[in-house]
Parts: structure tokens; sequence; C-alpha cells
């Protein structure tokens, strides 16, 4: 790819030439095209910058997604405990409640 300063000397020798109606479209195409390419050299590193943050973005979302999957497992064995100790406790209760309340009816 020709430097700024060879397409600018190429421009300069077309514009030597201001008769020629080709070497004025291709001027006109060369500055077009040359303005598109500095365009694009200042985008490369916000395209690199916003590549970078999406990485830490990806990385966050992991960090995210494994402490919740953690917090998930933990709830679920709570959970769990929970339930097996209601059905511990229910049992000797509805029969002590049972009889007390089978006592007094009498």
């Amino acid at each position: 790819m020709p430097t700024g300063e060879d397409t600018w000397a190429l421009v300069a020798v077309l514009i030597a030439c201001p008769s020629d109606n080709v070497s004025r479209q291709s001027v006109t195409a060369l500055k077009l095209l040359w303005g598109r390419v500095s365009e694009i050299k200042e985008l490369q590193p916000k395209l690199a910058k916003m590549q970078s943050l999406l990485g830490e973005l990806l990385e966050l979302h992991e960090d995210i997604t494994a402490r919740l999957s953690e917090d998930t497992n933990e709830s679920v064995q709570t959970s769990t405990i929970g339930v097996e100790l209601r059905q511990r406790v229910w049992e000797p209760f509805s029969k002590v409640l049972g009889t007390t309340i089978s006592n007094h009816q009498v």
C-alpha cells in the first residue's frame, strides 16, 4: 500500500495534466480512496480497544455465571436439607400432636 506521501505525489502528477479528464477522475478517486484508508486507520485502534473490552466483558460474564452456578447448587442443597429436616420433624411432631389432641378429646 502506498504511503500518504506516495499517494499525494501521484495526485500531484495527475493534477499536472488538467486537460486529461481521466486524470481528474483519477485524482478524485484517489482522494476518496485515501480518505477511506485514513478513516480505516483511525478505526483500527478503536476496534482493538473494543475487542479488549469485549474480552473483559466475557471474562466478567463467565465469573458471574460460575458464581451463580455455585449459589444455585448451594440453594438446592439447602432446600434438600430443609425438606429432609421437615420430614424428620413432622412425623414425631404429628404423633405428639395427635396424642395430645386424642387425650384432650376423651
